[in-house]
């Protein structure tokens, strides 16, 4: 739902000139403006999407616990997608793409995880421990999907090459990359073993 409707906003309501802009990475603060409203709108899609589909299994106090999960998420998801969309190229070091990365993709795997436990009755200790888990999950799979999609870059022109944003490998080479990724996919790993880790086969592999 985020990804048709943002698109669809943009290309389909949006004004001509703020589209061309947009396309170019041209963000002054019309441009900006107009983006951080398509997030917003797209966000709180996802917020009544997600609220209805977890509303009757929530009983005995646990809709409060998940409606803090979905504000939080709601907020990173916001700070994410404005820096995905305007301040790429602000970004200099693996570091600050790990941090963005946190934010953008690790919120949403941490919020999920977060919501299971919460549905599964779990403590809050371990609802933050999966939190955890879900957001080091995250960076570790946006790492990886930026792997393959540069693996793959001579086949297909990627989406940051399109809206002229800087990437990872424009920070950091293919080997620091790798063992960041492994560092983050470790930390989900160590947490995975400490659980049954026959549920999470494919997710350890």
């Amino acid at each position: 739902h985020f990804s048709d409707k943002y698109k669809q906003r943009i290309f389909e309501e949006g004004n001509e000139d703020i589209q061309d802009k947009i396309i170019k990475g041209e963000f002054d603060q019309e441009a900006s403006n107009y983006g951080t409203n398509i997030t917003e709108f797209a966000v709180n899609l996802i917020g009544r999407k997600v609220w209805a589909a977890v509303d009757k299994a929530a009983r005995n106090g646990k809709r409060s616990k998940i409606l803090r999960e979905l504000w939080g998420t709601d907020e990173g998801l916001i700070y994410g997608q404005m820096v995905d969309l305007s301040y790429t190229r602000q970004l200099s070091t693996l570091k600050d793409f790990t941090n963005f990365y946190e934010q953008k993709t690790g919120v949403l795997f941490g919020a999920s995880a977060a919501i299971g436990a919460i549905l599964g009755g779990r403590r809050d200790e371990m609802v933050s421990l999966w939190r955890t888990f879900g957001v080091h999950f995250g960076v570790a799979f946006q790492i990886a999907d930026d792997i393959l999609e540069r693996i793959h870059a001579d086949t297909s022109k990627s989406q940051e090459a399109y809206w002229h944003k800087k990437t990872i490998f424009d920070v950091a080479d293919m080997d620091e990359i790798m063992r960041t990724r492994n560092s983050y996919a470790d930390v989900a790993r160590s947490f995975l073993s400490r659980q049954d880790v026959r549920k999470f086969r494919y997710v350890n592999e």
